[in-house]
């Protein structure tokens, strides 16, 4: 599950939040980032949605939400999030780029968190 905040008049993502996560992988190698089309994203659609996939694979450098097995065609940037967007519009995969070292190992500690012993 992961939450985004938008500015309530102009809908602009303000902070995206990854807050559970039971199917992760941690890749030791620095994520390949798409081209995209880079300018403001604006968030204005349902409050929550269901995906049929909820995959996190984390690299060294950024993280990547896999939430559809359909096939990105277009990638759009703003900051440091990056949204997959299928040919019918859906969403299917949020990259979070350019994180710091010491982010990467706070997800991997969060992550790791929430794994049952």
């Amino acid at each position: 599950m992961f939450e985004i905040s938008v500015h309530p008049e102009t809908h602009v993502i303000k902070r995206f939040t990854l807050t559970l996560c039971n199917h992760f992988t941690v890749i030791d190698k620095d994520m390949s980032v798409p081209i995209c089309i880079d300018g403001t994203i604006i968030i204005d659609g349902p409050d929550t949605t269901e995906c049929e996939t909820f995959m996190v694979n984390l690299y060294n450098n950024g993280m990547l939400i896999k939430l559809s097995d359909e096939e990105p065609k277009f990638y759009y940037k703003s900051g440091n999030i990056i949204f997959a967007i299928s040919d019918n519009g859906k969403l299917t995969e949020v990259y979070i780029i350019n994180l710091a070292k010491t982010d990467v190992n706070h997800a991997k500690k969060e992550l790791y968190l929430g794994i049952e012993p």
